[in-house]
């Protein structure tokens, strides 16, 4: 079974036209919470590996209740080059606290990403991913 390396949230991700390498926009490890929708992405390092296999995702709350789930796709990794997979996501968080991100390999959860959503009294971090929009 092919082994997750890392795994970054980010707002978007973009692409190069001079050297087609893509870059992610707006990292972050936390966001803080507000009323209405987020949009984001969940970026996933695979290792180098000559495997196939269907991977999904899924935002969950702490009960494991699922926020948003984007559909599967076939992921091919290969012992050349960067295996790179994407989830995009669009949810709304009810309340802040612990969620996660969850990478599925063949229906099997294999990873979780923790994704806090906190209070915006908790903290003046401006690392947080500024991807609020009014519902």
């Amino acid at each position: 079974m092919a082994k997750v390396v890392f795994a970054r949230l980010c707002r978007e991700i973009k692409k190069s036209q001079h050297s087609s390498r893509f870059s992610l926009v707006g990292s972050f490890a936390h966001m803080k919470w507000a009323k209405g929708s987020v949009g984001f992405v969940c970026v996933v390092y695979w290792e180098k590996t000559n495997e196939t296999f269907r991977q999904s995702f899924a935002l969950v709350d702490e009960a494991g209740h699922i926020l948003d789930d984007p559909p599967s796709t076939e992921c091919v990794l290969t012992r050349h080059g960067e295996n790179i997979s994407t989830a995009f996501f669009y949810a709304s968080f009810p309340q802040a606290g612990n969620y996660n991100v969850n990478v599925y390999q063949n229906g099997v959860c294999i990873k979780t990403i923790p994704l806090p959503i906190m209070e915006a009294s908790q903290t003046n971090d401006s690392r947080f991913a500024p991807t609020v929009s009014a519902a």
